[in-house]
């Protein structure tokens, strides 16, 4: 078998040789450049996305969570705000109804001093009036004892003159018992001494009525009566 080199096809089956390998590296480096700056891009924008999305749900869900706790806080600040209210609410009525008892107190302090004072007056008005009051009984009981004196002096003054009178009317019994001169005489002397006093006395009006006549005189002095009796009709 005789062997046969050529030259051509040597080269060429280098040249092919050296072609794959160097086309191979290059495209392995060429397409392992180009993957990967694929990959990474898309990689990236994936990632950028996966990231954007867990990152918005994390904040929406974290937001959500701060959200309701400052809408539970607003709530329960609306809730104390109107507990609050309320009882100012009551605060104030209770205020105003403390200032209508105080009022109510001041007036009723008012009038209960009015009344005091009124009080103090009538008071002061009944000790004058209880002043003068017994100012005006010691007065009446220095009078009813004056009078009281004075009718005790009169009854005695009147028991001595019945003494005297029934004297003078012993005597003058006893002067007209004899019936004489003398006894005329004595009753004429009489009568007219009588009439003399009685006519001055109903007068001067110190009697109203003539002793004869006089029921009082009768009753009181009955013995003295009968005798003036006696003595007018002879």
């Amino acid at each position: 078998m005789s062997s046969y080199f050529d030259p051509n096809a040597l080269a060429q089956a280098n040249g092919y040789s050296h072609g794959r390998i160097h086309g191979e590296r290059d495209g392995y480096r060429n397409g392992h450049r180009q993957g990967y700056d694929e990959g990474y891009e898309a990689g990236q924008r994936d990632g950028h996305a996966l990231g954007a999305d867990a990152g918005w749900n994390d904040a929406v869900q974290v937001a959500n969570v701060e959200m309701g706790k400052q809408v539970a806080y607003t709530n329960r600040h609306i809730a104390d705000k109107k507990v609050l209210t309320q009882q100012l609410s009551e605060q104030v009525a209770l205020i105003e109804s403390l200032k209508a008892l105080l009022d109510e107190v001041e007036s009723e302090n008012d009038r209960l001093n009015t009344s005091a004072f009124d009080m103090w007056n009538a008071a002061n008005a009944l000790q004058v009036s209880n002043t003068e009051l017994l100012d005006t009984i010691a007065s009446l009981h220095a009078e009813v004892a004056e009078k009281k004196n004075l009718y005790h002096n009169q009854l005695w003054h009147h028991n001595r003159i019945v003494i005297l009178m029934n004297s003078m009317r012993a005597v003058l019994e006893d002067l007209i018992a004899r019936d004489g001169v003398e006894a005329h005489h004595v009753r004429e002397l009489f009568v007219q001494s009588y009439a003399e006093y009685l006519s001055t006395g109903l007068r001067k009006g110190t009697i109203s009525v003539p002793l004869d006549q006089d029921q009082a005189f009768a009753s009181t002095l009955p013995q003295s009566h009968k005798f003036l009796l006696r003595m007018l009709n002879g």
